[in-house]
């Protein structure tokens, strides 16, 4: 009868430590999905002009924040995180010079991109999916996951500065 009440009580006590663990994961994953969100829509409702052709996995577009100069921010899953990468395009003639994505130079050649930082936004992204719905409605699809816990999570951002 010992024996039988002590197993109970391991079974019960794996169980909830099985369930703590679950649910800790998923409110990981919850919040730097919500994190994920914010920094993306921060950014893509200053955006200026869209570089990615969608539907895509990743989001590349001129930021908008700062005006006086020409620079270009771009989101990307790698090695199940979400990475924010800012660079700006310039001739290999006159690198300080920045100037647009599709802009050509004399020869007919597009400019070179420098990337400037790669950030870590947030761990265990695995997946972005980016698609247009209307004029200036972009749908962003996430997956977070860990362990065997999987979080899809899906939002709609109106891009009020792109054309």
């Amino acid at each position: 009868v010992g024996l039988l009440i002590f197993l109970t009580v391991l079974g019960l006590f794996s169980l909830s430590r099985t369930v703590f663990s679950h649910l800790g994961d998923r409110a990981e994953l919850t919040q730097n999905s919500r994190v994920v969100l914010e920094r993306i829509t921060r950014d893509l409702r200053q955006a200026v002009r869209l570089v990615t052709h969608l539907p895509a996995n990743q989001l590349e577009f001129q930021d908008g924040h700062d005006t006086s100069t020409i620079a270009y921010i771009r989101y990307f899953t790698q090695n199940n995180g979400l990475y924010r990468e800012s660079s700006y395009y310039a001739f290999p003639a006159a690198p300080p010079v920045r100037v647009l994505f599709d802009e050509l130079d004399a020869q007919g050649n597009l400019p070179q991109k420098t990337v400037l930082a790669n950030e870590l936004v947030a761990e265990y992204i695995s997946a972005l999916a980016i698609s247009l719905v209307e004029n200036r409605m972009i749908v962003m699809a996430l997956t977070a996951s860990k362990g065997q816990t999987v979080l899809p999570t899906t939002t709609t951002v109106f891009a009020r500065n792109l054309p």
